[in-house]
């Protein structure tokens, strides 16, 4: 029987994987929705998400005289804009908090321990 196949790409890490589905099953991609159409960018996104979160006080307000803070971020395997959400989120902690003692945990779950390269990679700012 001669089926009719398509292939298939996903992005994994910093390459691609890559299958092929039979012609006749169901298959979309889901994409990440566009750009806010008020002409946000990424970082005015993060910064307006930390000052007015869903359900709870202001990032600023909750590290409000604390001495000690814990940032959990994820580690070189998820596709999470580092680069980006931490420098905005010190910089809410800063202001409110100047001397608080800022630990960064990396989230790994049961992957493999986050080299220094990869976080540092990850972490690096982009160029917008």
């Amino acid at each position: 029987m001669n089926t009719k196949t398509t292939l298939i790409e996903v992005p994994y890490g910093t390459k691609k994987l890559s299958c092929t589905v039979p012609m006749d099953r169901s298959v979309r991609v889901l994409r990440p929705a566009p750009p806010a159409e008020d002409g946000a960018s990424e970082i005015d996104i993060i910064k307006q998400a930390l000052a007015a979160p869903i359900a709870s006080p202001p990032l600023a307000e909750l590290a409000r005289g604390k001495k000690n803070i814990v940032i959990l971020t994820s580690d070189h395997t998820r596709p999470v804009p580092s680069s980006l959400t931490l420098p905005a989120m010190l910089g809410e902690i800063r202001r409110f908090s100047p001397e608080a003692r800022i630990t960064i945990l990396i989230g790994t779950g049961c992957h493999r321990a986050t080299s220094r390269e990869e976080m540092e990679k990850k972490i690096r700012r982009r160029t917008m």
